[in-house]
């Protein structure tokens, strides 16, 4: 298996809905709150770092495509980017810590499968020795 063959459609495909979701919290983070919360409920500080920091990842991400250093050090760092957080979402689910909507939890859980799956291919790439 070739990485550069296997890695970088996943890559630009997430790069670019970090970039989607990095705006969309930095800009429109009152209606991602009244969509998934009914309500504000975080700081306005917390959606700037959030949004920054996936348009940061993104930043890395298509560096790393460019420069071609999609090696197994830049997939265990996926790995945890994508499962980290996956993680604490499933808690925020699960665990009811915030007034989360229904539409908000449906939201929540898309995007929670969407990083188990990618952090498991990622996960999958490098057991598979493919860098």
């Amino acid at each position: 298996m070739n990485i550069k063959n296997s890695f970088r459609p996943v890559f630009t495909f997430d790069a670019i809905l970090n970039i989607a979701v990095g705006f969309i919290f930095l800009f429109l983070s009152e209606k991602v709150e009244g969509l998934l919360f009914n309500g504000s409920m975080l700081p306005h500080y917390v959606w700037i770092i959030l949004g920054a920091g996936l348009l940061y990842f993104a930043y890395w991400q298509i560096r790393i495509m460019i420069k071609s250093k999609a090696g197994r050090t830049a997939l265990v760092f996926a790995l945890g980017a994508a499962w980290v957080p996956a993680l604490l979402v499933t808690v925020l689910l699960i665990v009811p810590l915030l007034p989360v909507s229904a539409g908000g939890r449906l939201i929540l859980w898309i995007g929670n499968c969407y990083l188990i799956l990618l952090g498991g291919y990622y996960f999958l790439l490098i057991r598979n020795k493919a860098v």
